[in-house]
């Protein structure tokens, strides 16, 4: 999954002029030579402006496997260059959660004892599936 929010990276930053052709190496090695730390982290900001089609946290999650590139090349951004330094804007809105008592009710009342019991305890105390089988251990 993350090459391929790399690869859509690439494929944006090589439409932009002086950009064309760079592939992953020479993208590490114009970080580690620019004058200007901050021309790449400004780009992925431009690269972040142009999705705006996607929710936030897709956005963040493109940002964070770009971030991720780069750290584990040892190419090392400008300090204070994270996930949170990027302004995400989105016209999509978040979604909306709509799992009601009732929803979980008709979902759980057709099934065993012991299944209901389970799913019950796992929506009243808000528990993720892993922490349910920690529970139930």
């Amino acid at each position: 999954m993350a090459g391929s929010q790399i690869r859509k990276f690439f494929a944006w930053l090589n439409q932009r002029d002086g950009w064309a052709g760079v592939g992953p190496k020479q993208l590490l090695i114009r970080q580690l030579q620019a004058e200007d730390l901050y021309e790449i982290p400004e780009l992925i900001q431009d690269f972040v402006n142009s999705r705006r089609d996607l929710r936030k946290g897709t956005i963040r999650n493109r940002v964070s496997f770009i971030l991720e590139f780069f750290r584990k090349n040892r190419c090392l951004l400008p300090e204070g260059v994270d996930w949170k330094w990027f302004k995400v804007r989105s016209t999509v809105p978040p979604v909306q959660g709509q799992l009601t008592a009732a929803v979980i009710k008709d979902a759980v009342g057709g099934l065993p004892l012991r299944w209901c019991s389970l799913y019950l305890v796992k929506y009243q105390a808000f528990l993720d599936t892993k922490r349910l089988w920690w529970l139930k251990g």
